[in-house]
């Protein structure tokens, strides 16, 4: 939650958030002597990775509301956009990934499953038993 009182201020800063980003892009094409009319090359593009969680709706107002514009103001020209659907995870120091949604992981796997058998694990009786066997814990 507290995740998401820190994204509140971030996308309520609307047009002077694409107006800080459309100076930036600017001013990094200025300094490798493009043109912002040219295109350019994926060498001369600013990269814009946005890490999202795939059902929130403030990451979904984002997108909807906001980034349109990238490609409504001729901006994404300069722009390499990469879009990651993140989820609420955390890479912890040991290198593993927490999701804030890990307990129905069994069940997203077992539906995205286009294998020609489905593994044992996917049968409702094994899925009930093992998301009864994991504990519930908090993204900490």
């Amino acid at each position: 939650m507290e995740s998401h009182r820190r994204l509140i201020p971030f996308l309520s800063l609307g047009n002077h958030l694409w107006i800080l980003l459309i100076i930036s892009c600017l001013f990094v094409n200025h300094c490798s002597g493009s043109s912002i009319n040219g295109g350019g090359s994926e060498k001369e593009k600013v990269t814009l990775e946005l890490y999202y969680e795939s059902l929130c709706p403030y990451c979904s107002n984002l997108i909807v509301n906001y980034l349109y514009k990238l490609f409504d103001s001729g901006v994404i020209a300069i722009t390499q956009l990469k879009l990651v659907p993140y989820g609420n995870a955390k890479i912890r120091a040991n290198g593993t990934i927490t999701c804030q949604d890990y307990r129905n992981f069994i069940s997203y796997i077992c539906k995205a499953y286009n294998g020609t058998s489905v593994p044992s694990v996917c049968s409702e009786s094994s899925v009930g038993v093992i998301l009864a066997s994991l504990p519930y814990r908090t993204n900490n």
